[in-house]
């Protein structure tokens, strides 16, 4: 009798896709991201999208002006990759009445070439698109990791350093992809 009420209350929204061509947008996207292709990155955002990273105010950018950190980020890091963060897989969503959404869960890695600090950035992103295949939204959030002593809890010197460290990166990776 359980089994059947909880069939009756579950109500379909739309479908999730492991394949689709939203996917490879987003994917190819992040190949232009570490090529350092700034025309080729704006190529998949509509004329004028919206960024929100780890919960800030919707900033509206126009298309010209979306990547111009691009290069700037590309020339300092190296051996830069975006790649899935396993288990996790990208998702393409259909809803009903919501328009095609991605979600992916990535990881950023390269090496800051004057520093030799590697960058090893978690992320979660979701991108809205439009009925033309481009891309109207992408919100953002960058995880941080969290280093634990040798007692297991956290080290707070190397948080209190790793802080303003992350605060700059973050608002450097922010840059390279709204600026």
């Amino acid at each position: 009798l359980i089994a059947g009420a909880n069939s009756f209350s579950q109500k379909k929204n739309g479908t999730v896709f492991i394949e689709h061509d939203a996917i490879n947008t987003t994917k190819a996207l992040w190949a232009a991201f570490v090529n350092g292709d700034e025309a080729n990155y704006r190529s998949y955002f509509a004329d004028s999208a919206y960024f929100i990273q780890n919960g800030s105010d919707p900033e509206a950018q126009a298309n010209a002006e979306i990547g111009k950190g691009l290069k700037s980020f590309t020339e300092n890091y190296e051996n830069i990759k975006v790649e899935d963060q396993p288990p996790a897989f990208p998702d393409a969503l259909e809803y009903k009445d919501g328009g095609t959404w991605v979600q992916d869960w990535l990881i950023m890695t390269g090496t800051h070439k004057e520093s030799g600090i590697n960058l090893n950035l978690p992320m979660h992103n979701l991108y809205s698109f439009n009925d033309e295949g481009k891309i109207v939204v992408v919100t953002g959030v960058l995880v941080s990791r969290r280093r634990r002593g040798t007692d297991g809890r956290p080290d707070s010197r190397y948080h209190l350093t790793r802080l303003v460290v992350k605060h700059r990166l973050r608002v450097f990776v922010r840059n390279a992809l709204i600026c």
